[in-house]
């Protein structure tokens, strides 16, 4: 009997012990219980996780997977300059990581939307242009070009449609010779874009002013393809021709 007792014993001690194991074994991992909370958009959660432990897998297998969805959670939550910080360190410090092509993209995604209105300087646009410039050079078979290309045009549309800003500034304050030298570069930089068809639209406003015929410059003004905050100066041109 006493024999019975002490097999028993044991065998409960060591059930005990298994379980216990079998807790400690299935203990998630920090970045997968972040992973799981991204996968279900919950990205103020997944921030909470690894903004406290992301440097912990830095020297590991799995840092660059860290990085990665660190980035992407900033990025979901609109927090473009965290983003871009995270996605630059995953790119400078994991050449082969798996997940270093999406970051570019997400990269100069990340430019893009964090720059400002047309008025105020767009250097971020050009920090993007850099970005797609390296990402090509890296990845010249990508199945990303794609997305990259739209990009880039969408950039450059941005960047014609600050220039057509900088003319129409001239416009107004009737420094015509100026205004013509940035409508000159502007389609020389950015053609087939909006800005481009803001050019000819303040070619005939001037010519227009100065008494010139300007018919040939109106034919090649889309007016579908004007922004509204241009929209009035269209209105101008047509008026009492």
């Amino acid at each position: 009997m006493r024999k019975l007792f002490s097999l028993g014993l044991l065998l409960i001690i060591f059930l005990a012990g298994c379980v216990g194991g079998t807790k400690r074994e299935i203990r998630k991992d920090p970045l997968d219980k972040a992973i799981d909370y991204y996968h279900n958009k919950k990205y103020q959660k997944v921030l909470d996780i690894l903004k406290e432990q992301v440097s912990s897998y830095i020297y590991t297998s799995r840092g660059d997977e860290a990085e990665y969805y660190l980035a992407m959670s900033y990025f979901n939550l609109k927090d473009y300059e965290d983003a871009i910080l995270e996605f630059e360190f995953l790119i400078n410090n994991y050449s082969q990581s798996r997940y270093r092509e999406k970051a570019y993209y997400y990269l100069a995604l990340s430019y893009y939307l964090n720059s400002p209105r047309i008025e105020r300087d767009q250097a971020d646009l050009k920090k993007a242009l850099h970005v797609i410039s390296d990402f090509a050079s890296d990845y010249p078979d990508s199945h990303l070009y794609p997305q990259m290309e739209k990009l880039k045009k969408d950039i450059l549309n941005k960047l014609s449609l600050k220039m057509a800003d900088v003319i129409k500034t001239y416009y107004n304050l009737e420094k015509y010779t100026s205004a013509l030298l940035y409508i000159n570069l502007l389609r020389k930089e950015y053609p087939e874009t909006e800005g481009e068809n803001l050019s000819y639209l303040f070619e005939a406003l001037i010519k227009k002013e100065e008494g010139v015929d300007y018919s040939d410059v109106l034919v090649r003004i889309n007016p579908d393809s004007i922004p509204g905050k241009f929209k009035k100066y269209y209105k101008k041109l047509v008026a009492q021709q």
